[in-house]
């Protein structure tokens, strides 16, 4: 059945990835920002740093 193998000629949709373009969204990357000063709030970092002084001091 090997002869089926000639469908691989479907490669060409490819193409499709035209649709890259909508990337441009990223602009909403400045979102981010504001999360990333959320994190800071949280401090949920800061724990894992604990985490390392405990160790140090052991």
């Amino acid at each position: 059945e090997q002869p089926e193998q000639p469908e691989q000629p479907e490669q060409p949709e490819q193409p499709e990835q035209p649709e890259q373009p909508e990337q441009p969204e990223q602009p909403e990357q400045p979102e981010q920002k504001p999360k990333a000063k959320r994190g800071a709030k949280g401090k949920v970092d800061e724990p894992i740093s604990d985490a390392g002084t405990g160790e140090a001091e052991s």
